[in-house]
């Protein structure tokens, strides 16, 4: 990947040919006035630190008080408002979404991962019973625990269901509305911090978001945008994704290395939301 537009201002150690044993001259890579660095011999690439995203690029940043998971008001208006239901003309909400702190099989669901009731309503989970129709599977769901994201104009970017039927009757599992790979959602304590995590859904997400600033993936992929905002953020990148997924955090690992200064794997015997918030400081430290 040489540049067209940049010099090479000097050259310093390569960290993926010194993992291999090589540039034992310590000046295989290439440091360029732009701020990106390249090592003809292995191809190592690390981006420019200058690099940054055009003002249209939405987040939507959920912040926790800290390791107890007391969290402040979320400023969107409260799910079930007249935004909430006609936001976009692709995504849309259910019409008979009620907060999930109202419905009692919602709470029952969110109890066995020690949610609290500020969390539920400060990340304004919905239910809905009457659910959704998905028309490529030909599957009507019923009983939806929905995680709406939205952006800072308060427009509904995407929501993402569980359903809550699915260990009982099986059935799809996640409905997703809405395109993830275009949508970055963080959830971070305030304390400023070098490190962050990517992980695969928004309840793990909320509780690893008590200690470090996490982003949902809503699956096991960490699209372009994600991976860019990341880089130009964090310095160190932790993923932490279920345990059947270790194949595909091996792979993001080897994706992401040349973006980061370092990319740790967290691996644990249960899924991350599984834990308290003691054992998943223990875990990730």
């Amino acid at each position: 990947m040489q540049s067209t537009v940049s010099n090479c201002i000097s050259h310093e150690r390569c960290p993926s040919c010194a993992r291999r044993g090589r540039d034992r001259s310590q000046n295989n890579l290439g440091v360029y006035d732009d701020g990106h660095k390249y090592c003809y011999s292995c191809g190592y690439y690390s981006p420019s630190n200058r690099l940054r995203f055009s003002s249209d690029v939405e987040i939507h940043e959920t912040q926790v008080g800290g390791a107890g998971g007391d969290l402040h008001h979320a400023t969107k208006p409260v799910a079930g408002s007249k935004r909430g239901s006609v936001s976009d003309a692709q995504i849309r909400l259910p019409n008979d979404c009620i907060p999930a702190t109202e419905s009692h099989r919602s709470i029952k669901w969110l109890e066995q991962y020690q949610l609290t009731n500020r969390e539920i309503a400060d990340n304004l989970l919905l239910f809905s019973a009457k659910g959704t129709y998905l028309s490529k599977k030909k599957e009507e769901i019923d009983n939806l625990l929905i995680f709406p994201v939205y952006g800072a104009g308060d427009d509904l970017l995407l929501w993402n269901g569980r359903n809550l039927d699915y260990e009982a009757d099986g059935g799809t599992k996640w409905v997703i509305r809405g395109t993830p790979r275009k949508v970055i959602h963080k959830i971070a304590p305030e304390a400023p911090s070098h490190v962050c995590c990517v992980c695969e859904d928004l309840v793990s997400g909320i509780k690893l978001g008590r200690i470090v600033p996490t982003y949902p993936l809503f699956g096991k992929n960490i699209s372009e945008l994600l991976l860019r905002y990341l880089c130009t953020n964090y310095t160190t990148l932790l993923i932490y994704l279920d345990y059947d997924a270790i194949d595909t955090m091996v792979y993001l690992k080897q994706k992401t290395e040349p973006y980061f200064e370092s990319v740790r794997i967290v691996i644990s015997e249960h899924d991350p939301k599984y834990y308290d918030t003691k054992q998943l400081q223990e875990i990730i430290n």
